[in-house]
């Protein structure tokens, strides 16, 4: 009220000033054609001959063009000074290098959430008809009309802490908002409890999208997915180039749309990998370069799995879980490495995480050596072979160390003694290559309460965006549909690796991430002090809706920005003496202060609707998401009852042997399933 006051106040003092400044230039006009039209009339200046003068033709000539003149400089010096009219006080602040800077800041206002086309307002019944879409900022319920307003595609964070509605405020809406648009982008959202795939199920079918899950809450109902059929994919491509050369015979290369790495062409060429070869040693050499292009990427995709597998929990004595690691990332390898002979049985549909388990949790009858066949797999392997180089560097240690390495690995293999797991990463049901071919929204349903589960959450979308990034790259860089990942809850899903770098690359793919925590402080504990602080820059956009952590709110108030005050202070002072007058002094300070304090933030109400929106270089916005269950525009139709019944891993059929294959390769009599040799009756 009292900054209303001050406003009024100043609006008053320059208005008197700007309207004493006309009547002086008024009087100064008549003065000044008087002066000039007495000279014109007498040939000098009389006084007294006012009416005369006033009635000349020559004074109402002389009059206009003076009027005319000074009308032209008021205009051009109001027009100068125009800005300052309205201008509030600017807040001054001291910077690293001690150089003063004055801002401001200010809320947006309706008018600009409706005006500005940077903010993309639209009706929510007109969506269906625009491609202009964006991040949601606001969705408020106005008059029965649904006001919404998207900034450009960009990277979010949104802070809400449990019971706060981020699920009913912004996860609705956005999904709600992005599939009614005529552009359909392509959605992955990870769904904690599975009741945002029962809201918005339904409604997505009817608008046209292909719908999939992953559903680890009940895995045996789930579409199957196995991140490591990946890999075996590139391994197998690699180990078999030589199907997809094609060979042609006086064919012109210029008629294929083919790139010709020879000037020369002659009766027989060969066409690989949308090049045309004139010889075989330049086809050869090509195919080794890449041979080896697509077995690192089958590395490189085995170690991501192994580090969300086997993270590195201790900064103190990390030398445990990197053995640890190693071991399980050498084991896959060296299933790899079996595919490659057809003779040994590891195929496609037993290269997973179920007979990884088995293999690692093997042990023999032999208190002495209870680790020998897990040691022999890795033995009649190629001189350079990855598997045995990291295998041995914890099958070779002493007796002590081995058992304390392998009892890590057992607690991280652990999350496969859940069958439901293992049944649901057995196989590969889903053609993630695809996934933006047409409006695809795909939802992986998490058990909040069964946290050994999340880190397949975590595989599925670290291999989705590489698979996503790969089919980009295929189409000049840019993917055929935007994908917008909503990954709720992500402070408690397991490590991404090297995430930093992902959410940095993404943007140039048309793939964006909207990152929805409790907190500032749960990302840094996650991803620690430098991969958050590079995460949370590469997140123009910030919403929040509500945190119990202090430095949260600190932090989002700065993000705010601050707004400039005038203080004023009135000092009084009296003589000692009897009857002396007092003396008064009036100090006016300009100070600032936050838009928004910390406890402002804290007091916004969970579940009103109102949040705060702030994005990098625009004035933060008071918005208001009204929640989807008071938005009667929604169409959140529920999923019907899923009455399909719960299928079965058949072990029989799954499982690798590992014995058997140390048989063939090592040529060695058969096993004793029982342990112990075959040759002693007597060797138990």
């Amino acid at each position: 009220m009292a900054d209303k006051k001050k406003d009024e106040a100043s609006f008053g003092t320059k208005f008197k000033k700007i309207f004493g400044a006309f009547i002086l230039c008024l009087i100064g006009v008549v003065l000044g054609s008087y002066v000039v039209s007495s000279f014109f009339a007498f040939g000098t200046l009389k006084i007294g001959n006012f009416g005369e003068i006033f009635a000349n033709q020559q004074f109402k000539s002389i009059f206009m063009i003076i009027s005319l003149i000074a009308l032209v400089v008021m205009l051009i010096m109001f027009s100068n000074h125009a800005f300052k009219f309205n201008e509030k006080p600017k807040a001054k602040v001291e910077t690293k290098g001690g150089i003063s800077k004055y801002y401001d800041t200010h809320w947006i206002t309706n008018e600009e959430l409706k005006t500005n086309p940077d903010f993309k307002f639209h009706y929510y019944e007109d969506l269906h008809k625009s491609d202009n879409i964006g991040i949601p900022i606001r969705a408020e319920l106005i008059n029965g009309r649904l006001n919404v307003n998207m900034y450009k595609p960009i990277h979010t964070l949104v802070i809400g802490t449990t019971g706060a509605g981020k699920t009913t405020q912004f996860i609705d809406p956005t999904i709600q908002i992005l599939s009614e648009s005529h552009a359909k982008p392509c959605i992955v959202v990870t769904d904690p409890k599975g009741e945002i795939y029962d809201n918005h199920s339904e409604k997505l079918r009817k608008n046209g999208y292909r719908v999939l899950t992953f559903d680890l809450k009940e895995p045996f109902k789930s579409a199957c997915w196995n991140p490591m059929t990946r890999a075996y994919e590139l391994n197998e491509r690699a180990m078999n180039l030589n199907r997809e050369v094609v060979v042609h015979h006086n064919d012109d290369p210029r008629d294929f749309s083919l790139k010709c790495v020879s000037q020369v062409y002659y009766g027989e060429w060969y066409e690989f990998d949308g090049f045309a070869f004139s010889d075989v040693q330049t086809l050869n050499s090509h195919q080794a370069s890449l041979k080896q292009i697509l077995k690192t990427e089958a590395f490189e995709e085995l170690k991501d799995i192994a580090s969300v597998l086997c993270p590195i929990e201790s900064s103190q004595d990390p030398i445990w879980d990197r053995g640890a690691r190693d071991l399980v990332l050498g084991t896959m390898l060296a299933m790899l490495e079996d595919s490659e002979n057809p003779e040994l049985g590891m195929t496609k549909d037993k290269f997973n995480f179920y007979n990884l388990a088995q293999i690692l949790a093997l042990k023999d009858n032999d208190a002495y050596n209870p680790f020998k066949t897990l040691t022999e797999y890795f033995q009649g392997r190629d001189e350079h072979s990855k598997a045995t180089q990291l295998a041995n560097q914890v099958l070779t240690n002493a007796d002590k160390t081995k058992m304390s390495y392998m009892g890590i690995v057992a607690n991280r293999m652990g999350l496969f003694s859940d069958m439901g797991v293992c049944y649901a990463t057995s196989v590969n049901e889903m053609d993630l290559k695809t996934f933006t071919d047409q409006p695809t929204a795909i939802f992986i349903k998490i058990p909040d309460e069964k946290t050994t589960r999340h880190p397949i959450a975590t595989m599925f979308v670290s291999q989705l965006y590489k698979i996503l990034v790969d089919v980009a790259n295929k189409r000049g860089g840019e993917l055929p549909k935007t994908v917008y990942f909503l990954l709720d809850e992500f402070g408690n899903m397991p490590k991404i690796e090297n995430f930093e770098t992902i959410i940095t690359v993404a943007r140039s793919r048309k793939i964006f991430f909207t990152l929805i925590l409790q907190s500032y402080a749960q990302l840094t504990i996650k991803y620690g002090q430098d991969v958050s602080a590079t995460v949370k820059d590469n997140c123009n956009i910030h919403i929040f809706i509500a945190s119990n952590d202090d430095g949260t709110k600190e932090e989002f108030s700065k993000r705010c920005g601050n707004i400039s005050v005038e203080t004023e202070t009135t000092s009084v002072s009296k003589g000692g003496e009897e009857g002396a007058k007092e003396s008064k002094s009036v100090n006016v300070q300009l100070d600032t202060r936050p838009l928004i304090y910390p406890a402002e933030l804290g007091a916004l109400k969970p579940n009103s609707g109102e949040c705060i929106v702030s994005i990098l270089q625009r004035n933060p916005i008071r918005a208001v998401f009204t929640p989807s269950y008071k938005c009667s525009v929604y169409d959140m139709s529920k999923a019907p009852a899923d009455n399909s019944l719960p299928n079965q891993l058949d072990e029989s059929k799954a499982y690798y042997d590992i014995r058997i294959r140390n048989q063939k390769v090592l040529r060695k009599a058969p096993a004793n399933p029982n342990g112990g040799s075959n040759n002693n009756p007597f060797d138990f």
